[in-house]
């Protein structure tokens, strides 16, 4: 008991960021959870259902991710399970927030939190943000550790390979001219990467790894691309104040992993994005910034903190929320009890076509499916850019080469004119012109393919 005490007492930061965090991702911040991190979930549940990622399910970055979610699946399968796997992971960036700057930290608490706390959100985002944060502790406190800092460079990369293939840059440049260095960061790089290749080999997944997370990029930054707007302009800003200080203490080259998170940003520029590039300038920031009465200082930011949270908690939950008690792995997530209710009417009409040949084109259509037990498919993930390569028309080949089809269509997706949606909705477009319709009800159209 005296050991578990010390350990309370000496890791007590780290232990109240963790529940902090479960307390936002279940009670305060959980209408952020409806798209990306459901999605997130639904990856790591069709793992541990044996599908494989590429072949049997579409995602568009390595699959590191969602392999360390399903881990706890595998002990109990719920939506509850992955956040906290999720806090866990919050935990631990913070973890070494605390040992770098320590009571410092909390500012950068508090700069998660503005941004209407999207700098939390469960994705592969986060997950490559926690190794960028892991490398620019490890460059300051245990630089000549080379096999450590290339290993930790490759779990960025096998998080997200748009972002982790840049990281390279720096892992090589900082220790020069030290060539022995370089080929012992080169060697903890490329094992991880080799053991990856060795397993889509196996899989016989290779090509279509290829396909969807280099080819079909092309597609993603034609159709998804946002270079105009608020966090565009803000994207800019913030990334030439990153520059301003990485160029005025130039011998402080960790800082130049912290450079490349702007391109979290890119394509898309949105608050969910942004938001781990803000976070990433504030941490910059912090090793330059005297603050004589960081005490006060520090207990300031708590309590804005707290003060938000309550403010965020009274506002959201002034629309009525309550638990999806009815839906499978989703049982114990808190929502808006309107989107309860008609959740719940639209799966009692989508559920009647269940025992037929049908897929849902819906941005909701892995929800969907996971309450009734099904597994996802390519159909679930039905975005730009996540389809490979030509991914619009080899979806819509498929459909083609099927029969006694039915196909539900969501049309409140269909009809999202928002700049953030990536559904593809010519391929909707497709079924509504070739296809009969032959019921509709709520918000959903059938069509039927004989």
């Amino acid at each position: 008991m005296k050991k578990i005490h010390n350990f309370i007492v000496k890791n007590k930061r780290v232990i109240f960021i963790f529940f902090f965090a479960l307390l936002i991702y279940e009670f305060i911040a959980f209408t952020n959870n409806n798209d990306d991190p459901i999605a997130h979930y639904c990856f790591s549940h069709a793992i541990t259902l044996g599908l494989l990622p590429y072949k049997d399910f579409n995602i568009i970055t390595p699959p590191l991710y969602a392999l360390y979610s399903s881990l706890g699946l595998f002990i109990f399968d719920n939506y509850f399970t992955f956040i906290i796997e999720q806090a866990f992971l919050v935990s631990l960036l913070f973890y070494f927030l605390f040992k770098l700057f320590d009571k410092k930290a909390w500012l950068i608490l508090l700069g998660m939190i503005i941004f209407k706390f999207y700098a939390f959100l469960p994705t592969y985002n986060f997950f490559c943000f926690l190794w960028i944060v892991i490398l620019y502790y490890l460059e300051q406190k245990q630089q000549t550790n080379d096999y450590l800092i290339g290993l930790i460079a490759s779990l960025a990369l096998l998080s997200k390979q748009t972002v982790g293939l840049f990281l390279i840059i720096p892992l090589l440049l900082i220790p020069l001219p030290n060539q022995k260095r370089i080929l012992k960061r080169l060697i903890g790089l490329l094992i991880p990467c080799f053991i990856f290749g060795i397993y889509l080999l196996l899989t016989k997944t290779f090509s279509s790894f290829i396909n969807l997370c280099f080819l079909g990029l092309f597609d993603f930054n034609n159709k998804n691309s946002n270079t105009h707007g608020f966090f565009f302009i803000l994207t800019i800003i913030t990334l030439l104040g990153t520059l301003f200080v990485i160029l005025k203490h130039p011998k402080d080259k960790h800082n130049w992993y912290l450079l490349f998170s702007f391109l979290f940003c890119f394509p898309l520029f949105d608050i969910n994005h942004y938001s781990l590039f803000f976070t990433s300038f504030i941490i910059l920031l912090m090793p330059y910034l005297n603050i004589k009465n960081i005490n006060y200082i520090s207990k300031l930011a708590l309590l804005i903190i707290f003060l938000f949270c309550i403010l965020w908690f009274g506002c959201i939950n002034s629309l009525q929320a309550t638990f999806f008690t009815k839906f499978n792995h989703f049982n114990l997530m808190y929502n808006l009890k309107s989107d309860y209710k008609h959740d719940q009417k639209v799966n009692k009409f989508l559920d009647s076509y269940t025992s037929k040949n049908r897929i849902i084109l819906s941005n909701y259509a892995m929800f969907y499916d996971i309450i009734n037990d099904n597994k996802i498919t390519y159909y679930d993930a039905l975005l730009y850019g996540n389809l490979g390569y030509n991914g619009t028309n080899n979806i819509i080949n498929s459909l083609k080469s099927k029969h006694n089809l039915y196909i539900l269509v969501d049309f409140n997706t269909y009809k999202d004119s928002s700049k953030e949606t990536q559904y593809n909705k010519e391929v909707i477009t497709y079924v509504i012109d070739h296809y009969k319709q032959v019921d509709e009800k709520y918000n959903f159209k059938v069509y039927y393919k004989e």
